[in-house]
C-alpha cells in the first residue's frame, strides 16, 4: 500500500483505506467489477485505461492485506515460465526468456490457466522504493554497488537466497519522463522510462522522488514489481505451424510472424474507431482484420468473423483446425466463452478487400513489416 503514492494516491493509508475505496466505488460505479477466481471473490477497480485495482472479499468484507493494483504501461517481457507462489495473494514467480533471472510479482488475478504448451508474456510495473541518480557512468562507478555492477543492470531481491520477493534493484538510463495525473485525487506523479539491456521497464514515482531526475541520467535503485501475465496469443501451441510457401525470409512461423507484428502495429494502422484511444500496451486494439488477412496470406487456412458481445466485429483464423488468433489478448477475449460458443462467420479473403480503410491499413501494416526485418 505504501506504493499507492507512486500512481498519486498520496492520501492512502492503513488507517483511511477502506473509505478511501468506497469512495472510488462510488465515484467509478461503472468500472468496478465483481468476479470470482479459485472459489475467491474479487472486486476489480478498472479505474482509467492505465489504473486496476483488485480486492479480495471474503465475507462481504474487503481484505486489505490482500491488496494488488496495476498500472497498465508498454513494458513487456516473453517468459520462459511462471509459477504459482501463493494463490491467497495473486504471487506469481515469473522466468524471462532473454536472459536467467526470476522475480515474484503480484500478477492482479490476472494470469490465465496455465499450459505448458502456450507462450505466455508479462506487462510489468515498478514502483519505486528508494533512488539515486547519477549524471554520468564514471560518478555511478566512483559508488559502492557501481564498483561491480554495470550502469545497466537488474538483480532481484534475494536472488540469492531462499527468499524472494517482489522488489529489484534496478540500474539504467533514464530516456523518457511523463508527467501524470491521478484521475481520483488529482495529484500528481511520473512514468519515467529506464533503459536496461534490451529492455525498457516503466517505473512510477511520486512527485517528490521525480523532483531530482532528468532525462539521460542512470537512476539505481530498489522498485517493487506488479505484473500480468497473458497468453501471447490464442492459439500459441500451434505456434511453429510453418508458412504456406518457404521463402527466405525471418518468418517461418506463425510464432515468428507474431513476434514481428508485435513491432510493426502502430496507431495508424488500427482502425479509426479506437485509433485515438490506440495506446503501445494494447497494441493489438483495432488490427484484427488487417491481422487474419495478412495471416490468411502468410499460412493459408480460413478466415473467422465473430460478433461481440459489445457489437464490435472480431476477426481470427482458423489453421488445420486451430483457432490461431494474433489479437486475441485486446481485451482478454478468450476469458469470455462467448466468442468460442457462438457460430463464427467464415469470409473470404476479398471480403476483407471490399472495405478501401481495411485494404490500406493493411498496405501500413505490411510495409511496417517490411521496414522492421530490414532494419
Amino acid at each position: 500500500m505504501s506504493h499507492f503514492s507512486d500512481i498519486g494516491f498520496v492520501n492512502f493509508s492503513e488507517d483511511n483505506f477502506l473509505d478511501k475505496i468506497k469512495e472510488l466505488v462510488s465515484k467509478f460505479e461503472d468500472r468496478v467489477l465483481d468476479f470470482t477466481k479459485d472459489g475467491n471473490g474479487y472486486l476489480g477497480l478498472f479505474l482509467t485505461n492505465r489504473l486496476d485495482i483488485y480486492l479480495q472479499v471474503i465475507d462481504s468484507q474487503i481484505r486489505v492485506d490482500t491488496l494488488a493494483f496495476h498500472h497498465n504501461n508498454d513494458s513487456y517481457v516473453f517468459l520462459n515460465s511462471f509459477e504459482e507462489i501463493n494463490k491467497e495473494e495473486g504471487l506469481y514467480r515469473i522466468d524471462y526468456d532473454e536472459f536467467a533471472m526470476n522475480v515474484n510479482v503480484p500478477c492482479s488475478f490476472y494470469k490465465l490457466d496455465y499450459d505448458e504448451k502456450k507462450k505466455y508474456m508479462c506487462q510489468l510495473a515498478l514502483y519505486a522504493e528508494s533512488i539515486d541518480v547519477f549524471d554520468s557512468e564514471e560518478a555511478f562507478h566512483q559508488t559502492k554497488f557501481g564498483l561491480t555492477m554495470n550502469h545497466e543492470s537488474l538483480l532481484p531481491e534475494g536472488m540469492f537466497d531462499e527468499e524472494q520477493n517482489s522488489t529489484i534493484l534496478l540500474t539504467g538510463i533514464i530516456k523518457k519522463i511523463e508527467h501524470m495525473t491521478n484521475p481520483f485525487e488529482m495529484d500528481e506523479y511520473f512514468k519515467v522510462t529506464v533503459k536496461c539491456l534490451e529492455h525498457t521497464y516503466e517505473c512510477f514515482l511520486d512527485s517528490n522522488e521525480a523532483q531530482k531526475i532528468k532525462e539521460g541520467q542512470i537512476i539505481s535503485g530498489i522498485f517493487y514489481v506488479t505484473g500480468k501475465i497473458m497468453e501471447k496469443y490464442h492459439g500459441s501451441e500451434f505456434g511453429d505451424i510453418k508458412r504456406k510457401e518457404t521463402k527466405e525470409s525471418k518468418i517461418q512461423t506463425i510464432d515468428d510472424l507474431f513476434n514481428v507484428l508485435w513491432h510493426s502495429w502502430d496507431k495508424m494502422t488500427a482502425h479509426p474507431n479506437v485509433r485515438e484511444c490506440w495506446m503501445k500496451y494494447d497494441r493489438c486494439c483495432g488490427q484484427c482484420a488487417i491481422t487474419a488477412a495478412l495471416v490468411y496470406d502468410m499460412f493459408g487456412g480460413e478466415i473467422h468473423k465473430v460478433k461481440l458481445p459489445n457489437g464490435d466485429t472480431h476477426y481470427y483464423n482458423v489453421i488445420d483446425g486451430h483457432v490461431i488468433d494474433l489479437t486475441s489478448y485486446e481485451g482478454d477475449l478468450y476469458s469470455d466463452p462467448y466468442i468460442l460458443e457462438v457460430d463464427p462467420i467464415k469470409v473470404d479473403r476479398d471480403y476483407l478487400n471490399k472495405n478501401k480503410d481495411t485494404v490500406q491499413r493493411y498496405i501500413r501494416l505490411t510495409n511496417n513489416v517490411f521496414n522492421y526485418l530490414k532494419s
